[in-house]
């Protein structure tokens, strides 16, 4: 392969892939990056952790709310029905029954939680992927969410891949980095969409230092809000109160037991709100300003308090560089801006193979960074493994490089940046 001119085709990818599918985001997955650990000498104590959202391999058009769905299902079913012996009418009929089933599962789930579903729809090609906003504002797409895991030397440790929700896949992302390292992580550093009573159970339980910032600006007002954050309210567990902007405290008016559609919580008000001079700036409530207590509430202004910390700001500032160039090398030089394998468990296998071909130029960066330029035999070598490694991946994500030497140069620019 590379410079033999030897180079094997497509279909014998194809089936090396099929054969070898449930091992390469597992098992090969963590072997091989275990000894990406040793050439980088890196490990895993702090964590980095971000998600992001690739266009699935369908197209935006033709998507189906749940009536038309349930319709195309239906009239599937009838024309398989009429004619049994025809194989492609038959399995068009268990596709159309998946989509539907799937649509109807998430329907049902949103309005579960109380909220509308009327908007929902699928993709009939593409059923596992969910129709969300895609990244740099190019619209609504049937997408999936990768997430990872990355060392301070950019080192991808754990990966995965769901359709929509970054914050359920954190334990399992947690558990492939420890198969990896040996250990679960001292420190975890995520951004703001993290903030959630799971995520910060889940590092209690684990025995983890969290740093994680609230909401997308951190906590404060927006520039855009007229109303003050719930984090402007001090709450108290003395008395089990809240002291407002203004300085009025607020009491316990009422307890709410849950349900399956809201969970429990405590509800604090105060009869200062009538006449106050900051009534404008804090509530549009005619009853005054109100607000709700959760279970989870301790845990988060535990970590509030520790985020304004200033050596809590400064070893979070770490985040951005050890994580956030990991996807800009993927999409930028291995080109995955949209997924070319359908279903989610082929779409978990190429980005599998994404984060293998990202992790061997890690190991390779940092030996052309760290080896002694003894010579130019050393170099010379290097530079042959690297494209040889560029062509092959190329090949295995079915990429159609006119230049892979070039890219190869531009690739290790950025991996050594």
């Amino acid at each position: 392969m590379g410079n033999s001119g030897i180079c094997p085709d497509h279909a014998n990818i194809g089936r090396f892939i099929a054969l070898h599918d449930d091992l390469i985001a597992g098992p090969f997955f963590e072997a091989l990056t275990r000894s990406v650990l040793r050439e980088t000498g890196s490990a895993g104590e702090c964590l980095a952790g971000d998600g992001t959202v690739v266009e699935a391999a369908a197209s935006h058009y033709g998507l189906l709310k749940v009536e038309a769905a349930q319709q195309k299902a239906e009239d599937a079913q009838r024309q398989a029905q009429d004619d049994p012996d025809d194989l492609d009418k038959q399995g068009r009929a268990e596709q159309a029954q998946r989509v539907h089933h799937t649509l109807e599962r998430r329907s049902q789930r949103r309005q579960a939680r109380g909220k509308s579903s009327g908007q929902l729809r699928i993709s009939p090609q593409e059923p596992d992927a969910l129709v969300q906003p895609l990244k740099r504002g190019r619209g609504m797409a049937p997408a999936y969410k990768p997430s990872i895991l990355a060392n301070e030397s950019r080192v991808v440790v754990g990966h995965v891949v769901d359709p929509s929700n970054e914050v359920a896949v954190l334990p399992g992302l947690l558990t492939q980095s420890r198969k990896v390292t040996g250990a679960m992580p001292g420190e975890l550093l995520l951004d703001a969409g993290y903030w959630a009573d799971a995520v910060i159970e889940t590092s209690l339980t684990h025995d983890i230092s969290l740093l994680c910032p609230e909401g997308r600006t951190g906590g404060k007002r927006s520039a855009g809000s007229r109303l003050y954050p719930k984090s402007d309210f001090c709450y108290s567990e003395f008395d089990d109160s809240y002291r407002c902007p203004a300085g009025a405290r607020m009491v316990v008016i009422g307890r709410w037991a849950g349900n399956e559609k809201s969970p429990a919580y405590t509800l604090y008000g105060t009869p200062a709100c009538n006449g106050c001079e900051h009534r404008a700036q804090c509530t549009r409530n005619k009853k005054g300003r109100r607000l709700k207590r959760y279970d989870g509430d301790e845990a988060k202004e535990a970590l509030r308090q520790v985020m304004c910390h200033p050596k809590a700001k400064r070893r979070f500032s770490r985040r951005p560089a050890m994580v956030e160039p990991v996807f800009s090398v993927m999409r930028g030089l291995q080109g995955l801006n949209r997924f070319r394998r359908k279903g989610l468990a082929a779409v978990r296998t190429e980005f599998a193979l994404h984060v293998l071909a990202y992790n061997l130029g890690r190991a390779l960066a940092c030996r052309l960074f760290v080896a002694p330029f003894s010579g130019h035999t050393v170099v010379l070598a290097l530079l042959k493994q690297y494209f040889a490694h560029h062509q092959f991946i190329a090949m295995m994500m079915n990429i159609n490089n006119p230049n892979p030497g070039k890219v190869a140069h531009a690739e290790l620019n950025l991996l050594l940046a």
